[in-house]
């Protein structure tokens, strides 16, 4: 059994807002299946202030978000790339050859569509992913930043989760430039130090991981494998889901795993009705 999908609130449905994630999942051998999901990374809006929540920003939204979004063709070609699949050899460094691939492909689009990235609106377009292969009784698995793998046993106890890596993760980027630079991410100036300096920068101990291009980013993708039980359920997700299905970092959501168990036709509709912005899970037990 197999199970994806991507859920939007509905103040992201009324603005319009592109959704911006994506996955693919596929059986390619009898005892193996790929689950892949990319999260594209929002952008600024075209006349050049961010995306927010207030009543004048989802205006905005509506009116002046890019369409096509960059950040969801970032997402596709992450997902497209872990498909191209010719080898039956399946391992660590399979996984993390899917990344640079992906990676390497994403600058090529970046050098089509943003020759002169300024980090403000011609921003890199940009994702972050996860992504599970499973063979037999074993689970090969890759993350950057805020993309997730989980295992659950039969009865829905968490066995295993990759941590969160994504912005602030190893403590407040919004505190630091404050405190450096006097600025915040709702300025320009802000936003600009954030993505030039904070992101894909190993030098800068707060830095964040994300799929660009720039060739730093891989520096940021975490590889693994872990065995599996057949009745095990494996799920692979961006970050607008996280919150729904765990009860922080060490459980799974009770109410989550009600559903997950006993109902999991309901699954997406549950969802949906408590995501904050938009999110994609992908369900396999084999």
């Amino acid at each position: 059994m197999m199970q994806g999908f991507t859920v939007c609130n509905w103040k992201t449905k009324v603005v319009r807002k592109p959704q911006e994630d994506f996955y693919k999942m596929h059986k390619i051998y009898p005892q193996t299946n790929i689950l892949s999901v990319a999260d594209g990374i929002t952008r600024d809006c075209l006349d050049g202030h961010p995306v927010n929540k207030s009543i004048s920003g989802l205006i905005r939204t509506f009116v002046a978000y890019p369409r096509p979004s960059p950040a969801k063709e970032a997402a596709k070609i992450f997902c497209g790339l872990t498909f191209d699949y010719t080898s039956l050899d399946i391992n660590e460094e399979l996984i993390k050859s899917k990344f640079r691939d992906a990676n390497q492909e994403i600058k090529m689009f970046n050098w089509e569509v943003y020759p002169s990235p300024d980090y403000l609106v011609n921003d890199f377009a940009a994702c972050v992913a996860s992504i599970a292969i499973e063979k037999n009784s074993e689970v090969y698995y890759g993350f950057i930043a805020d993309c997730g793998v989980a295992i659950l046993d039969s009865k829905g106890n968490l066995r295993f989760k990759t941590p969160n890596e994504g912005p602030n993760s190893k403590g407040s980027i919004d505190q630091d430039i404050k405190t450096k630079y006097n600025t915040s991410f709702s300025e320009p100036r802000g936003r600009k130090i954030i993505r030039s300096e904070y992101r894909n920068n190993p030098k800068n101990h707060l830095a964040y991981g994300a799929l660009t291009g720039e060739e730093s980013a891989m520096e940021y993708v975490r590889i693994g494998m872990l065995p599996r039980d057949h009745k095990d359920y494996v799920l692979v997700y961006s970050d607008g889901l996280e919150e729904i299905i765990f009860n922080g970092d060490k459980d799974i959501s009770g109410p989550f795993v009600d559903t997950l168990k006993n109902n999991i036709s309901q699954l997406e509709k549950f969802c949906e009705k408590i995501v904050k912005s938009e999110g994609t899970l992908i369900v396999s037990q084999k």
